[in-house]
């Protein structure tokens, strides 16, 4: 029977004990640094991803209402120290959105929208807001569960969860009589009745392979109607056109506003864009218009420029007769 003693068992019986303690001790000391290294390593990654969640703040606010449409808006704002690159947002929203600008709807599952960037806006610096605009019809309520390059982030910063009032014992107030005064209701801006606006199209030149086009906008209301938008299907494309700006392009619908000097349109009074577009012939066809705005703006200062005209050449005069001298037999 081997007999063992504390010296043997704990490593304290000589120089060879001695050694076998040390190795152990490195060991065991190399195992906790590793382990140690491990676990900072774990917490700074987590630390890094829960920074990198809500970064990206949104806010909507609906700038326009005329009843049977609105003009709607959604700004992010990065609050990371960051940048976000390529930036893709995701909602749902209740409404529908018939034209938007300086974006792109990319799907539509029933009301969750996902949109991206318009290229030249895909990087969103720290402390940077971007943000795009939108034709809209129905429920103007503000989107929720946003989702930005998949990550969700919290809502609308803006408007904070209200708190519930501490219940009090209500008592009995007896109300003193007030003569009523007359209030004169504040007048609201009138939003354009869609049946006083109206888009007609004309073909000016067709060759074929191409035609020129114009459209006309009337306002035949009673007020002047400012920041117009005309919206329409055209199965071609289009090139090139003047006195407005396309401010975006869903397949085949195009949504066209007035530039600087037509923005405004005057009671009873209608501005005229043109453009250019392929093919021709049996294609040249615009439907589907939808002309919207608002009553009461500002008159536009400088007039619409014209078209260059072409000199028309004048008649070549017509050449002498020439006289014969001499007598006739």
């Amino acid at each position: 029977m081997t007999n063992w003693t504390l010296r043997s068992l704990f490593g304290m019986g000589g120089d060879r004990s001695s050694k076998g303690s040390r190795r152990l001790r490195q060991q065991r000391d190399r195992q906790w640094q590793k382990r140690r290294e491990a676990r900072d390593r774990f917490a700074a990654e987590t630390l890094e991803q829960r920074a990198m969640m809500a970064v990206v703040a949104p806010a909507y606010e609906v700038a326009q209402d005329w009843g049977t449409g609105f003009q709607a808006g959604i700004e992010l704002q990065n609050l990371d120290t960051q940048a976000v690159n390529d930036w893709t947002i995701c909602f749902d929203y209740a409404a529908d959105i018939s034209s938007i600008w300086d974006a792109a709807i990319v799907a539509r599952d029933g009301d969750r929208y996902t949109i991206e960037n318009a290229g030249w806006n895909a990087d969103l610096a720290a402390g940077q807001t971007v943000a795009f605009g939108f034709i809209g019809a129905g429920d103007s309520s503000a989107p929720t569960n946003f989702l930005i390059n998949g990550e969700p982030i919290d809502g609308l910063p803006s408007q904070p969860e209200p708190i519930a009032p501490e219940p009090v014992d209500p008592s009995p107030v007896v109300p003193e009589p007030v003569d009523p005064t007359p209030v004169a209701p504040e007048p609201a801006d009138p939003a354009a009745p869609t049946g006083s606006l109206s888009a007609d199209f004309s073909v000016v030149s067709d060759w074929g392979s191409g035609f020129t086009g114009e459209v006309t906008v009337s306002n035949a209301g009673d007020a002047t109607l400012e920041g117009w938008n005309v919206s329409f299907d055209f199965a071609g494309d289009i090139g090139s056109l003047w006195n407005g700006e396309i401010l975006s392009r869903n397949g085949s619908t195009y949504t066209v506003r007035g530039a600087s000097w037509n923005d405004g349109i005057a009671a009873g009074g209608s501005v005229s864009f043109g453009f250019t577009a392929t093919p021709g012939g049996a294609a040249a066809v615009l439907e589907n218009f939808l002309v919207s705005g608002v009553n009461n703006g500002p008159t536009p200062v400088a007039p619409a420029p014209e078209p260059p005209s072409l000199p028309t050449p004048e008649p070549a005069p017509a050449p002498e007769r020439a006289h014969r001298s001499g007598t006739g037999r």
